[in-house]
């Protein structure tokens, strides 16, 4: 007596089974004739059918996913952050600052440009904000006695302004382009919503800008003793352009 069994409707599963296992015995014919089969040679990262399998208590066949192989001795493809990230990164104030952080802080903040011979602010003027240099660049001016004394050259990946953010004091000092610069702009703004989005990290940039403030002020305590005892070769005129 046969016994009848019902013939269950094919999944995505067993639809791929055979494919494959016609695909192998295509692959060893090939190969016993001395060929090879073209599927079979290595051209780089492919993209590999995995095979469905039932949902748990579901009854149902997953569809199937596509995943991204590469072959072996493949080099791993490695993502560099932003030039941008890759320039704060390098910064003493930004120093240990996740790159998510950083991104943050960039969606915020403000491209500046200023042409040569143009300031991006003057001495006295209300400061909130400070400046990172990506290109050019500019000298800091201090006027005494009617006279301007230049007091530090930037370049670019040197930061200025930042003691605004700290005591939102008006500037100590101009900033003045010799070239034509770009700079990207951070206002207490932007970290005050960093401060909202990650605490952890405003706290470090804060204590960063600190550390930065100090390492100025025991160097510039330095070149002002030595001065003083007339040590200093060229006196008070260049007392800080190598600060």
């Amino acid at each position: 007596q046969r016994t009848l069994r019902s013939r269950a409707p094919q999944s995505h599963a067993s639809a791929c089974r055979p494919r494959a296992s016609r695909h192998r015995v295509h692959a060893k014919r090939a190969h016993s004739k001395g060929q090879t089969s073209p599927s079979a040679q290595p051209s780089g990262p492919a993209l590999a059918c995995v095979a469905a399998t039932p949902g748990h208590g579901s009854g149902t066949a997953r569809p199937p996913t596509l995943r991204l192989e590469c072959p072996p001795g493949a080099a791993a493809m490695t993502i560099l952050p932003s030039p941008r990230i890759q320039l704060l990164q390098r910064m003493p104030i930004f120093g240990a600052i996740s790159e998510s952080a950083l991104q943050f802080l960039l969606a915020q903040a403000r491209e500046v440009g200023v042409a040569a011979g143009d300031f991006f602010f003057r001495e006295d003027d209300l400061a909130s904000s400070m400046f990172v240099l990506e290109s050019g660049r500019a000298v800091v001016i201090k006027g005494w006695q009617g006279h301007d004394t230049e007091l530090h050259r930037l370049r670019a990946g040197d930061c200025f302004g930042e003691m605004a953010l700290m005591d939102l004091r008006p500037r100590s000092a101009s900033v003045c382009a010799t070239e034509d610069c770009r700079a990207i702009e951070f206002t207490a703004t932007d970290l005050l919503r960093l401060f909202e989005n990650d605490p952890e990290q405003f706290a470090l940039i804060q204590m960063n800008i600190g550390r930065e403030v100090c390492r100025r002020l025991r160097a510039t305590d330095e070149r002002l003793f030595r001065a003083t005892m007339g040590s200093h070769p060229s006196g008070l005129e260049t007392l800080f352009l190598d600060a």
